[in-house]
């Protein structure tokens, strides 16, 4: 069980430190808490798969707490940062898929620099949180030996058996899965830091539904099976009211849980339903997999910053430059490329301005972003 979170609040800038122990609850409430963490931790563990480029990336998306040292606020690390990396991310995914739509897909050049600035930061990450860290190495030692060879082989078996095209829709199954175990796991983060303490199977079904729904609908066309649209998103819908009308019944609200399923289930629905309607298009399958790898690449590398940071910050050689050096450097390109990106999105009339990000790190503990939004 991790151990109590040792925390105290910065009045000036509600930045986390190291300090006094801080319990979450005492008593039946504190266990249950820490139930919540054993849980967001364990749902979104797998291995990382990654094959001529295809990647299934499965690091931890939820940390013990002592290790994350979270402030003792709604929000993971803070309300700007969770906004724009946790949440807000979505909004490139919205922005790609507008685009891929504009110009029946997503350039190559386009596609190659994605690749190289954000997806192969965040696949190479997961390394700090495995290979590179001797305790998780430990834990995995059976993943790398057994489990990664195995799907390898089976993936490189299914191409030669059915064919390339075949092997790509299953692998981008496998990832649309593990991208929707990571946004159930942040979920999950979000309920222990609002303390509830109900609702799990709730949470964690309406969850894994509405977001692997649309890939249903995707598979339906590719089987031509042709169930129409209208199917899926009655389901979709009569899920999505009642569970909105089960949060709303409770004495207080979990806004950040809210708005990342806000932000992030939509987005399942219009890029599976791009790539529906050409099914057997291996372009609009892959705009649709970048449109919703984008803010899940967001999301890890931000969590994965935040956590060696504060865990190998002390240490030196290799673990010095992954805690200090090498992720804040994909983190400031990758929002520069976001800014880029979201300057072409006014061009097509999209109402949205972010510039000016700058990421400056204070303290030694915790590390928050200090935002300066000019004008």
């Amino acid at each position: 069980m991790a151990a109590p979170l040792r925390r105290k609040r910065d009045s000036t800038n509600g930045a986390a430190t190291e300090g006094r122990p801080y319990s979450l609850a005492s008593g039946a409430q504190g266990r249950a808490g820490e139930r919540w963490q054993a849980v967001a931790e364990s749902e979104s563990r797998g291995f990382p798969l990654i094959l001529g480029g295809m990647r299934l990336a499965a690091g931890t998306v939820a940390m013990s707490a002592s290790v994350l040292n979270m402030p003792a606020s709604g929000w993971i690390i803070s309300r700007r940062n969770d906004l724009f990396f946790f949440i807000g991310s979505a909004l490139f995914g919205y922005l790609l898929i507008t685009l891929a739509v504009a110009q029946n897909g997503l350039p190559p050049a386009f596609l190659f620099l994605y690749a190289f600035a954000i997806d192969g930061p965040h696949v190479f990450s997961t390394l700090t949180r495995s290979l590179f860290d001797a305790s998780e190495r430990s834990k995995l030692r059976r993943v790398w030996l057994i489990g990664f060879p195995t799907c390898v082989a089976t993936i490189g078996a299914l191409a030669i058996a059915a064919g390339t095209d075949a092997a790509f829709v299953v692998v981008a199954c496998l990832s649309h899965y593990h991208i929707s175990k990571q946004h159930m796991g942040f979920m999950m983060i979000y309920k222990r830091k609002a303390r509830e303490t109900g609702d799990y199977k709730l949470d964690k079904y309406f969850t894994l539904a509405s977001l692997m729904l649309p890939l249903g609908y995707y598979l339906s066309s590719l089987s031509n099976l042709r169930i129409p649209l209208t199917v899926f998103l009655t389901i979709g819908v009569a899920l999505a009211v009642y569970y909105t009308w089960h949060q709303l019944q409770k004495s207080s609200v979990n806004a950040p849980k809210l708005l990342l399923l806000a932000a992030f289930i939509p987005l399942q629905w219009l890029t599976w339903s791009y790539a529906a309607a050409d099914p057997h298009s291996v372009a609009r399958l892959v705009a649709a997999g970048v449109a919703m790898n984008v803010g899940h690449s967001f999301q890890y590398l931000r969590l994965m910053y935040f956590h060696n940071h504060n865990r190998y910050a002390g240490r030196r050689g290799l673990f010095q430059i992954a805690g200090q050096g090498v992720l804040e450097q994909f983190i400031g390109r990758a929002s520069t490329l976001g800014r880029q990106l979201v300057q072409a999105g006014l061009r097509l009339g999209l109402e949205m301005h972010f510039h000016g990000i700058s990421l400056e790190m204070v303290n030694t503990g915790v590390k928050d972003a200090n935002w300066e939004q000019q004008t």
